[in-house]
């Protein structure tokens, strides 16, 4: 980053001179109170431009930052429904079949998977504070969508009931709607 500023204040000055060089040499061609200021006047000039070409590095730089940790959150937000419809195809596919130490081994590991997504998408978003009220509607929301998918009614030898794939149904659309607020107070803001 430091070398793009060093570059943009190098051609800065550097078309800068070539101003000054090419007024001076035509001086009787221009008109004599075009060279009516100060020294004080050319430094003002100077000094201003140079601001100018700072502050629009800084903001230029802090955008971009903005906007990439932006994205990070939403692919993260994406990563997180990802899971969760895997873990709901795997429920459906399997409805009506008896749950064996392969599939709740399975499902666990893909819920722990989206645990894991949850806290990097909390690490990423600690000073974002428009994003505190959703991500902790989210985790409440996960929370209780992994209750009922890795609770009691995943032990071996239960079968995966209608009852238990509609409750985990209800429980993954709250969590959708949950992800969608993230992503829209993420853009809002």
């Amino acid at each position: 980053m430091k070398k793009k500023l060093i570059i943009l204040l190098s051609i800065q000055l550097v078309i800068l001179a070539i101003g000054i060089i090419i007024s001076v040499h035509n001086r009787e061609k221009i008109y004599p109170f075009f060279f009516n200021f100060s020294l004080i006047d050319l430094l003002i000039l100077l000094s201003s431009s140079t601001t100018g070409v700072l502050l629009t590095y800084i903001i230029a730089i802090s955008y971009s930052k903005e906007n990439k940790k932006n994205e990070i959150v939403e692919e993260v937000l994406s990563a997180i429904k990802r899971d969760l419809t895997h873990i709901m195809k795997c429920i459906f596919q399997n409805k009506g079949h008896r749950i064996n130490e392969n599939m709740r081994s399975y499902l666990l590991s893909l819920s722990n998977m989206t645990d894991k997504d949850i806290v990097i998408l909390c690490n990423i978003c600690k000073g974002m504070k428009h994003m505190d009220e959703p991500i902790s509607d989210l985790k409440e929301k996960r929370a209780n969508f992994h209750y009922f998918v890795t609770g009691d009614r995943l032990t071996n030898g239960n079968t995966v009931s209608d009852e238990y794939a509609a409750t985990n149904m209800d429980n993954y659309y709250l969590i959708k709607q949950s992800i969608l607020q993230c992503k829209v107070k993420l853009f809002i803001n």
